[in-house]
């Protein structure tokens, strides 16, 4: 009996030493399987996503990819740097079926179909509020890659490095923003604003589009009081923009767009959906970036899409981003302005 009672302790003390070391092996394996993941979808995924065009598969990789490659933080070093970008695609998402519940929503007031209009505004800051968490998320993963913003410019190795910097902040001014049109549900601080506006001075904005410059000018534009200087916050996104534009990648010219369009201005934000769409047929994206300058043309489409709402009832016609339905008298006016002059 006492040398079967031992045959058994030692039976499971051998099936534990076995059970032990096969999830030694599991996570040996998974280790070595997320590093090689990691590091493929860096060198690999992340270059051939930005060089294609199609808004809707980035995004879709976005919501997709993310979690399972963040899993892997359970066993190896977590993949933040990653996680800048998929939560900038995932948060694209969020934004477009925002974009759809809003131009809903003009339509339900157009057509004075009230209930329509309430739901879907109620949906459009829904989808605004789950944006503005994914594009916070990214810009946290942002700082935990390269320290918070505005403590002084981090090390910064190579172009990857500044790219994934200036994509986190860019994160953290739209989640911001997208909070704010949430009534703050997303609980993004309004700190985060002037920490992307001091962030965004580390980078050359000559090399980057445009685009640091651009969210420090949209920062100061439209949180009173930050700005320290007697620079013309318009005048820096104007400057901004034509880099942009010269360069084949034109984010700029969304954060122009959304600072006349919050202030009112349409004619103004009429002119930077035009100089887009001429910009975009007179020169080719970047070709390494074309996602890039895809989600900008989208975002400046969206926003002419609200003004033909506005005004008509439907979206820009195939075709015809660039263009509005009262040129024409526009045009006449200018004439009969230079006549008499």
């Amino acid at each position: 009996m006492d040398s079967f009672a031992c045959s058994i302790k030692t039976l499971r003390f051998s099936l534990a030493l076995v059970f032990c070391g096969f999830c030694v092996g599991c996570q040996s394996v998974y280790h070595a399987t997320g590093d090689f993941l990691i590091k493929y979808t860096e060198d690999e995924t992340v270059p051939y996503v930005l060089s294609t065009p199609d808004a809707g598969l980035g995004c879709g990789l976005g919501e997709g990819y993310t979690l399972f490659m963040l899993s892997f933080e359970r066993v190896t070093e977590s993949p933040d740097r990653l996680g800048i970008l998929l939560k900038t695609l995932a948060g694209v998402c969020s934004e477009q079926r925002a974009w759809e519940e809003e131009l809903r929503y003009l339509r339900g007031v157009k057509t004075k179909s009230s209930a329509e209009a309430s739901d879907a505004r109620i949906s459009q800051k829904r989808y605004l509020a789950q944006a503005a968490r994914r594009q916070h998320q990214g810009y946290m993963h942002m700082v935990k890659t390269f320290g918070e913003p505005g403590l002084g410019c981090p090390k910064l190795n190579d172009d990857n490095e500044e790219f994934l910097y200036l994509i986190g902040l860019v994160n953290g001014l739209q989640a911001v923003l997208n909070n704010i049109g949430a009534d703050q549900e997303a609980g993004v601080p309004m700190s985060v604003a002037a920490k992307v506006s001091r962030g965004s001075r580390c980078l050359n904005s000559a090399k980057w589009w445009g685009t640091p410059q651009a969210l420090e000018a949209a920062v100061w534009a439209t949180i009173p009081g930050i700005n320290q200087t007697d620079i013309d916050p318009i005048d820096k996104l104007k400057e901004a923009s034509e880099i942009g534009i010269e360069q084949g990648v034109r984010l700029s010219q969304v954060f122009e767009a959304q600072i006349y369009s919050a202030k009112g201005d349409v004619k103004a934000a009429k002119q930077v959906v035009k100089a887009h769409a001429e910009a975009v047929k007179k020169m080719p994206p970047d070709p390494r970036l074309k996602l890039m300058d895809r989600i900008s043309t989208l975002q400046l489409q969206f926003l002419s899409d609200k003004l033909w709402t506005n005004a008509k009832g439907h979206r820009t016609p195939m075709g015809r981003l660039g263009h509005f339905w009262d040129d024409h008298k526009e045009e006449a006016l200018e004439l009969d302005i230079d006549d008499l002059l």
